[in-house]
């Protein structure tokens, strides 16, 4: 059975051997005949590198963390070469192959721990979390990770039963990291997670499963540049896991919320684009603000113990964590049929 202890462990130790430019730049040349500018990009696990070439072509090189098992990196290239296969116009990276047209290449640090990299096309567009949100961009994002979701059904690999810190099925383990966080968003996310161990826990595990990406945040979604409604990808596999299908949807579905007018429309935005191109079934429908709320509590849990054993990188830490406790405050104020509600009727009025 899984344990607290085991969850942790999936983000307690980072790697603190930065690789440096040069041996990067030679096993990118070696490998990939690849040569370019670099500029390395903020990661919570893995260390990543954006190249562009003199010709203008851009690339992500991403190397593994050393405790992520080449299991885990193979499980997020397979995945990302089987949409390829299935729906190529799926906005997601590209999976560059090696000289030899292998899909990774695995060397030895300076620490003499190996490690793992891999190269992606490098997908162009504008972050999510730089422009101004509206209903239809969030409906195109629903159709999109409807799209996704589709090209993954029937995807298995050894890699997506991991155990996962971002799991929302693992709320309840989470609760007693509630103690690093301050007392008014405690006093929130807790009675959440209670609600998940004893209410919900066992209704999720029923619905239906499949491997999900899982973290459908504003980080994670490009727009593109010349019109901001339209998706041009979605990028950052490394929560990918074999979950309930439904907890995509929430889990994306949470990142629309916003503290205006209208507060849930963006999330009922991309509901109803995805339940057109992926239809829920009621059972998974109806738990869609439950899940909601519980992936703010679990946001607030995990920021702030994150926060204390990494206080260098308290602002990319806590970008989201302060919205999270005021929409969850909101949501609470709410009763679950009046959000259900609002979201079947902009499910049919979206339609």
């Amino acid at each position: 059975m899984m344990t607290t202890a085991d969850l942790l462990q999936d983000l307690s130790r980072p790697d603190e051997q930065v690789i440096g430019d040069g041996l990067a730049d030679d096993l990118i040349l070696k490998h990939y005949g690849i040569a370019g500018e670099k500029l390395r990009l903020p990661s919570e696990r893995d260390q990543n590198i954006r190249v562009r070439t003199g010709d203008g072509d851009e690339y992500l090189v991403k190397i593994a963390n050393p405790n992520e098992t080449r299991e885990i990196t193979d499980f997020q290239t397979q995945a990302l070469l089987h949409v390829e296969a299935v729906d190529a116009g799926v906005p997601v990276p590209r999976v560059i192959r090696t000289l030899s047209g292998g899909t990774e290449i695995e060397f030895v640090g300076p620490d003499t721990r190996r490690r793992t990299m891999r190269v992606l096309s490098y997908l162009k567009g504008k972050p999510l979390h730089t422009v101004r949100r509206t209903a239809r961009q969030a409906h195109s994002l629903g159709a999109c990770l409807g799209r996704l979701d589709n090209a993954l059904k029937g995807f298995f690999h050894p890699g997506a039963g991991q155990p996962l810190l971002w799991d929302i099925r693992q709320a309840a383990k989470l609760r007693g990291l509630l103690v690093h966080s301050r007392r008014e968003y405690r006093m929130v996310a807790d009675p959440v997670l209670e609600r998940f161990e004893y209410e919900l826990s066992q209704k999720v595990r029923c619905l239906r499963g499949q491997v999900i990406h899982n973290d459908a945040n504003a980080h994670n979604v490009l727009v593109h540049g010349d019109n901001e409604s339209e998706i041009s990808g979605i990028i950052d596999f490394g929560d990918m896991i074999h979950s309930q299908l439904v907890i995509n949807v929430a889990v994306a579905a949470t990142y629309q919320l916003d503290i205006a007018e209208d507060p849930l429309e963006g999330s009922a935005a991309l509901i109803a684009a995805y339940h057109k191109a992926m239809p829920l079934e009621r059972d998974e429908f109806d738990l869609l603000p439950d899940l909601i709320r519980t992936r703010l509590a679990v946001v607030i849990a995990i920021t702030g113990w994150r926060s204390t054993i990494h206080p260098e990188n308290i602002a990319y830490i806590q970008r989201y964590t302060d919205l999270a406790a005021r929409m969850l405050d909101h949501l609470s104020t709410r009763p679950q049929r009046e959000i259900l509600e609002y979201f079947r009727d902009y499910k049919v009025s979206g339609q």
